[in-house]
């Protein structure tokens, strides 16, 4: 078709059409929603990369691209552990004008959760998960 733009495809058929679609959960977009340009950004808080990336290069990014309305950034929650499970869900809970500085606080923070005191939280939730649970008879 003349004049119509089609996605690029990936090797396996895919498309990047495809790969912008939003998840099962809103997307949480950093910057101004109608920027030309937009970066999807997959994250842990749990990741060593991705706090480097947060601490490094995101405010450099943030102050070039996404506070002058040229960028997007939209992050998406890919957790490698139930930490990063339990801190994207409090970001999340925190609503939206909250989310980034949640996430933000979290990956400027990662040392301090990720010890033995994170995992003393960690353990809480999941056993008030569970208590949940079985009182209203669901695992």
């Amino acid at each position: 078709m003349e004049g119509t733009e089609q996605a690029p495809q990936a090797q396996d058929g895919s498309s990047l059409a495809g790969l912008m679609d939003p998840g099962p959960l809103p997307d949480m977009v950093l910057g101004k929603p109608d920027a030309p340009n937009t970066i999807v950004e997959y994250v842990s808080m749990t990741c060593p990369h991705c706090v480097q990336f947060h601490t490094t290069v995101l405010p450099e990014l943030q102050t070039k691209y996404f506070d002058t309305g040229q960028v997007k950034l939209i992050l998406r929650e890919f957790p490698l552990d139930g930490l990063a499970v339990a801190a994207f869900m409090l970001a999340r809970c925190s609503g939206p004008d909250r989310y980034y500085p949640m996430v933000s606080a979290f990956l400027s923070n990662s040392s301090g959760f990720t010890r033995p005191s994170g995992q003393r939280l960690m353990n809480a939730s999941d056993a008030l998960h569970a208590r949940s649970a079985a009182s209203r008879g669901t695992s």
